[in-house]
């Protein structure tokens, strides 16, 4: 159990993390700790090409995936403009608003 909680009563995350294990709540604290330095890393960033990579690694990182992409909506396209994978996607590509997020769906979808 975390022990967040101040003399006068225990802190509303406490409650919450009570039923965790040890692990769980470790993880949860290093992960809300990279989370702050990817938003000062991003509060630093002075060009579009160090805002992508600071989103898709973190974004791969955080959330333990096999790899996260960078997409710029562009009128009716995106544009996969960067991505971090186990093996190149579609880094460089157009293509229609609408086939990205059946994809998106798809995937969600697919996961339940």
């Amino acid at each position: 159990m975390a022990l967040l909680q101040d003399n006068a009563r225990a802190a509303p995350l406490s409650c919450a993390l009570e039923t965790e294990s040890t692990s769980t709540v470790l993880q949860y604290i290093q992960s809300m700790e990279r989370l702050l330095i990817v938003v000062q890393e991003l509060s630093l960033a002075k060009t579009l090409e160090r805002i992508m990579e600071i989103v898709r690694v973190a974004a791969r990182e955080l959330t333990r995936s096999d790899g996260a992409c960078f997409i710029l909506k562009e009128g009716d396209c995106c544009y996969y403009a960067d991505e971090d994978a186990i093996a190149p996607l579609w880094k460089g590509s157009d293509f229609p608003w609408m086939f990205v997020l059946a994809v998106g769906q798809c995937a969600i979808e697919f996961r339940r």
